[in-house]
C-alpha cells in the first residue's frame, strides 16, 4: 500500500529540521524530492514567566481582577489561584499576556501564579506570586465616640475620635466639606485633630 515510516537512529539537535524524502524502486530509479516537512526540536523549557500587573499585592473590589505579565513569545500561560488552575491565555509575539477570570472569585486573598508552556510542550517553573485581596463589601458605618454627644466648647481644635473597620480610612466631614482623614488602627480605633481649627459656630 506504499506506507512507510522512519525513526532517526541518533538524536537530532535542538533546531528546525526541514525533512524530505526520495523513493528508489527495485530497478534503481529514484524519484524527485517529496514535499518538505519541517520538525522543530525544542527540549528546553521556557524561562519562568513574570506577573507584572498589578505591580504589587493589592486589594480590589473587583471579583474578576485582571492580571498580566510577560513570558516566552507565543507560549500558553496557565493561571493558578493557589494550587487550582483557573484558565489559560496566550502570549503575543512580544511575549506579553493578560488574563481576566471568566467567573467571579470569592471575597478573600487570592495568591496567583502562572506557568508558560511552549509550542513543543515544555513547561516552565512557576512565576512570582501576586496576591490580590478581593473585598467587595462596604465597611459598617463608623462611629464617633469623642465627643460623646453634642457639646459647646471654647476649644477650636476639638479632637474627634471613634471606631471603624480595622485598617480602614475614615474621612471626616464638617457638613458637606471634607476636613481630614484618619487611618483606623488594627483594633479599629481612629482619631483626628482638625486642621485648620474650627471657627466659631455649629459644626
Amino acid at each position: 500500500s506504499g506506507v512507510w515510516s522512519f525513526t532517526p537512529s541518533s538524536d537530532l539537535s535542538e533546531a528546525a529540521h526541514p525533512l524530505h524524502v526520495t523513493a528508489t524502486d527495485a530497478a534503481g530509479n529514484t524519484s524527485g524530492n517529496s514535499n518538505i516537512r519541517t520538525i522543530t526540536i525544542d527540549l528546553t523549557a521556557p524561562s519562568a514567566p513574570v506577573i507584572d500587573s498589578p505591580a504589587t499585592d493589592v486589594s480590589t473590589t473587583s471579583v474578576r481582577p485582571p492580571i498580566g505579565g510577560t513570558a516566552e513569545a507565543n507560549s500558553e500561560i496557565t493561571v493558578y489561584d493557589g494550587a487550582t488552575s483557573i484558565g489559560t491565555t496566550t502570549t503575543d509575539g512580544s511575549g506579553n499576556w493578560s488574563f481576566t477570570p471568566s467567573s467571579d472569585l470569592s471575597e478573600s486573598a487570592h495568591a496567583f501564579h502562572v506557568t508558560a508552556t511552549d509550542e513543543a510542550g515544555n513547561t516552565s517553573t512557576d512565576s512570582n506570586v501576586r496576591t490580590i485581596t478581593i473585598d467587595a463589601t462596604a465597611p459598617d458605618a463608623p462611629v464617633i465616640t469623642t465627643p460623646s454627644g453634642n457639646l459647646t466648647t471654647s476649644v477650636n481644635t476639638q479632637p474627634i475620635s471613634g471606631t471603624a473597620e480595622a485598617n480602614s480610612t475614615v474621612t471626616i466631614y464638617d457638613g458637606a466639606t471634607q476636613i481630614g482623614s484618619a487611618i483606623a488602627d488594627g483594633s479599629g480605633n481612629w482619631s483626628l485633630a482638625p486642621d485648620p481649627t474650627f471657627t466659631e459656630g455649629s459644626h
